[in-house]
C-alpha cells in the first residue's frame, strides 16, 4: 500500500516536472520571439522617425522659400480689403 502511494507520488511529481519544463521552454521561446519582434518594429519605427525628420526639414525649406519678408507681409495685411458694409449677407 505504501509502495503504491510512493509510485503515485513519483508519477505526479514527474508530471509536475514535465509541466514546469514545458512552461519554462514555452516562455523562453516566447521571450526570444518577442525580442526579435521588438528589434524588427523598433527598426521600422526609427526609419519612420528619420523619414518624418526629412519631410519636416523639406517642409520648412519650402516654407522659407515661399514666405514673404516681414515688411511685405505687414503691408499686405494692412492693404487687404476689409468686409464692406455694402456686401449682402445671405440669411
Amino acid at each position: 500500500m505504501i509502495g503504491e502511494i510512493n509510485s503515485w507520488i513519483r508519477h505526479i511529481a514527474s508530471n509536475y516536472i514535465l509541466i514546469i519544463t514545458g512552461a519554462v521552454l514555452f516562455f523562453a521561446v516566447k521571450s526570444v520571439i518577442g525580442f526579435y519582434t521588438y528589434k524588427h518594429y523598433n527598426k521600422q519605427l526609427e526609419h519612420l522617425h528619420h523619414k518624418m525628420d526629412v519631410l519636416i526639414r523639406e517642409q520648412q525649406l519650402i516654407a522659407q522659400q515661399f514666405s514673404m519678408p516681414d515688411e511685405n507681409r505687414e503691408q499686405t495685411q494692412t492693404d487687404a480689403p476689409s468686409e464692406s458694409p455694402t456686401q449682402t449677407h445671405l440669411i
